[in-house]
């Protein structure tokens, strides 16, 4: 009887050990399968879309970038039709392309926003605008380049309030790059100063774009908040910045009777492309912040500098002094430095 009992216990065993395997051989199939990807290396020759993709750890700096191109792009069309409009008429035009965003808005996720959240977008629109009717008025007593130089240059104030506001990243090599930024910014500034500018108002244009640039500073720090609030449609902002800019820019327009109109064929396209390139700015802006802190964001938007002096020289036929060359390459300089850093640090 004990002989039965250890062959049924055999059997039992045998049977228990058969209906287990196969999940085995499963597991152990699993584990082949994902050894591609976790433990073999690729081959670097392999010009996939999967090696591809894996360099991009960070997306981020990349939009930050595109967000760059497309603001100097931005700056060097509103120039172009500084003549028909108004500082503020501008804003309008720039608002109505954002409002293309409300296509994209995640209308699902919003049900979750509270009050708080919307107060902060209205906020974010609001010096958003203010910030970009502060920089085109100092564009009229400025250059393009000269007033971008100081709007665009935000690194130095980013990396400040990121890290005493938010709490964000900030080491020692960031603060010394920063500072070399900001000496470039003090060499720009001191030559718009100087007795022999063209500028007849030049303190009234720096201030002015230091005014924008503290508004601008300012939105970063809101969407960050917005994010940490589960804010996360980029769209969302950018459609914002369209309501705002809309309602806000028309009553004034409205109120002081100084409405305009392009009369040319090649203003009417200018303003069209305003609209359009306003739009595409506004959104790479906005998921770089979902993406990156107010430092790298900063960073990427700085690459409108160079770009517009460019501009400057190449078709307005300025001739650039030395020492704005000098503090361009400083604060350009430590961008690209820090820029750089921070993508090899993600690898």
């Amino acid at each position: 009887m004990y002989t039965g009992q250890m062959k049924t216990g055999g059997l039992q065993m045998e049977l228990e050990r058969s209906l287990l395997q196969p999940d085995e051989d499963h597991e152990c199939d699993q584990d082949r399968a994902d050894e591609p990807l976790n433990n073999q290396q690729e081959d670097p020759e392999d010009p996939g879309p999967r090696h591809f993709l894996q360099e991009l750890r960070r997306p981020g700096l990349l939009l930050g970038a595109l967000a760059g191109v497309s603001l100097s792009l931005q700056l060097i069309l509103l120039s172009e039709v500084a003549h028909v409009l108004s500082s503020v008429q501008a804003v309008v035009i720039k608002s109505i392309g954002c409002l293309l965003g409300i296509v994209f808005i995640s209308w699902e996720s919003s049900r979750d926003y509270r009050i708080l959240d919307l107060i902060l977008c209205v906020l974010f629109g609001s010096f958003d605008v203010i910030g970009t009717i502060a920089s085109t008025a100092s564009m009229l007593l400025l250059s393009v380049s000269d007033t971008n130089s100081i709007v665009l240059n935000q690194p130095i104030f980013s990396a400040i309030c990121g890290r005493l506001i938010l709490g964000e990243a900030f080491d020692a090599i960031d603060a010394g790059l920063v500072v070399v930024n900001g000496v470039g910014i003090v060499l720009i500034c001191k030559t718009m100063l100087e007795p022999e500018s063209l500028y007849t108002s030049p303190v009234i244009g720096i201030l002015l774009a230091f005014f924008a640039l503290s508004c601008f500073i300012t939105i970063k720090i809101i969407t960050r908040i917005l994010l940490r609030r589960g804010v996360k449609d980029p769209f969302l902002l950018t459609s914002t910045f369209g309501f705002v800019g809309v309602a806000g820019g028309s009553m004034y327009l409205t109120a002081t009777n100084s409405w305009t109109t392009p009369e040319t064929a090649e203003d009417i396209i200018l303003c069209v492309c305003l609209a359009l390139v306003a739009f595409a700015h506004k959104a790479t802006f906005t998921m770089t912040l979902m993406r990156e802190n107010i430092m790298y964001v900063a960073i990427g938007l700085t690459l409108a500098i160079p770009l517009t002096f460019c501009y400057d020289a190449i078709f307005k036929g300025r001739v650039i002094a030395a020492l704005t060359v000098v503090g361009v390459i400083l604060s350009l300089g430590s961008t690209v430095i820090l820029y750089t850093k921070s993508y090899f640090s993600s690898r």
